[in-house]
């Protein structure tokens, strides 16, 4: 039998013909079960399923596991910024379905526990640690949509990978009513506008800019950020604009050599920590760091 200290109850904001809602009963209202990290990939999700009609009902339950894709490039592994299904590799135990009384509740329990080999093949890719995510799915028998409650864990010692992690626009905007609360202006201003306040209120030991614009678009904003802030600054531009091919798939535009040849000129703004996001590999960046 599986064991785990991880266990994560959810709400999710999805109904069914207004009739299921599937999450959790306990703590904040959220759309995303976070497991933490274990270093043993084992993991435990409890949902509870809401039947909001006033008759009993049975669902189909399904669970799919994620990762990021990868790739070899010059014997270095990188992300390809898209999903790996890894379902196959990890032991799911839990039911297949569930009944729900008119009006009540069912909860319902998944154990997850990746397997040895597959553990293996990805601590080689990633040996900082890989995320473990997805989704259980909750079918009614009765055409319709299903509900989804999404879950995100990490395998791995995430206190031990060597990741700066970035916060998200929530984190920004409840630091922002915070310091309005306490008269540093109104709570719409914009954060990056007055940088360090907010963000250092957040505990950033870094801030900066990325994805979105290639380096030769982003000089402008960087500079004005890295002149309202005596944080070290970020830099991780795509590899140029995206464009979309005739099989829906991005495809950048700006090679290695003038990805990196206008990183300088974020250097040069201010910026302390370069890298890449959507289009870059470790050819770009083994390109800059020859050039610094």
């Amino acid at each position: 039998m599986l064991t785990s200290s991880v266990i994560v109850d959810i709400v999710i904001f999805a109904v069914v013909a207004l009739s299921l809602l599937i999450g959790a009963k306990r703590g904040l209202f959220r759309s995303l079960a976070e497991l933490g990290d274990r270093e043993d990939g084992r993991f435990t999700l409890r949902y509870t399923l809401k039947n909001l009609s006033d008759q009993a009902a049975d669902y189909a339950l399904t669970v799919r596991v994620l990762t990021d894709a990868y790739t070899e490039d010059g014997g270095t592994a990188c992300s390809l910024m898209s999903p790996l299904d890894i379902t196959e590799g990890v032991s799911v135990a839990g039911p297949a379905s569930v009944s729900v009384p008119a009006g009540g509740e069912a909860e319902i329990v998944f154990e997850l526990a990746i397997r040895d080999g597959l553990r293996r093949e990805l601590a080689e890719a990633y040996p900082n640690g890989f995320y473990v995510e997805g989704y259980v799915t909750a079918a009614g028998a009765e055409s319709g949509p299903a509900v989804h409650g999404t879950f995100l864990g990490f395998c791995g010692d995430w206190e031990a990978a060597p990741v700066l992690e970035a916060a998200d626009f929530r984190d920004l905007q409840e630091e922002s009513f915070r310091l309005a609360g306490e008269g540093h202006g109104p709570a719409e201003y914009n954060p990056l506008q007055v940088p360090e306040p907010c963000l250092e209120g957040l505990g950033a030991d870094a801030i900066g800019l990325n994805c979105s614009l290639g380096p030769d678009k982003l000089a402008p904003f960087l500079a004005e950020l890295c002149a309202c802030t005596r944080l070290p600054v970020i830099a991780k531009p795509n590899a140029g604009l995206p464009v979309m091919d005739e099989a829906g798939r991005a495809r950048y535009g700006m090679g290695p050599e003038d990805f990196a040849r206008h990183m300088l000129a974020l250097r040069a703004a201010g910026a302390s920590l370069l890298g890449g996001c959507c289009g870059s590999t470790p050819a770009y960046i083994r390109r800059l760091a020859a050039l610094l």
